[in-house]
């Protein structure tokens, strides 16, 4: 028997997962939708959004490792609550995600600016705004979602820890 969209870990919008199961009943309600948790407590709401605040550091912080690390780091000491977890989990599966293509973008962009003569300089740098760009409204966002107590997905992650 083939597991239905809302028993294979979560509710499933246009959207994607937008949280946990059983979003129709009990203390979650459908928001636009999004899955918002009636049960997130302020403790909760504010460490959920220091794990995301935490990837604003890697604007400063050009290698990323350090983002990584520590939004890892908070996940893995948290509360066990499944708003953490979740946010956690997201937060940490972003900047790895950021990461990944920051390094696909640099091995790309080092044969390709000697074979194009530097032309290819310009796109490279377009490029990493992009993803600077991303880093920024995608952490934002999901700031102002935890602000609502809703469930965020960031746009172009992978999801490699599940």
């Amino acid at each position: 028997m083939q597991a239905s969209p809302e028993t294979a870990g979560g509710r499933q919008t246009p959207f994607g997962n937008t949280g946990p199961i059983g979003a129709e009943d009990g203390p979650f309600r459908d928001r636009q939708g999004r899955c918002q948790d009636a049960r997130v407590t302020e403790s909760d709401r504010r460490y959920a959004l220091i794990t995301h605040a935490v990837g604003l550091l890697g604007a400063i912080d050009v290698s990323g490792f350090v983002v990584i690390i520590v939004t890892f780091a908070m996940w893995r000491c948290g509360l066990p609550n499944p708003f953490i977890d979740d946010h956690g989990k997201e937060a940490t599966n972003f900047q790895l995600s950021l990461l990944l293509y920051s390094i696909a973008l640099a091995v790309i962009s080092i044969p390709l600016s000697f074979i194009t003569f530097g032309l290819w300089i310009p796109f490279a740098v377009l490029l990493g705004l992009g993803l600077f760009v991303l880093r920024l409204v995608g952490v934002i966002r999901a700031i102002i979602f935890v602000n609502q107590d809703c469930y965020y997905r960031y746009p172009m992650c992978l999801r490699l820890i599940r």
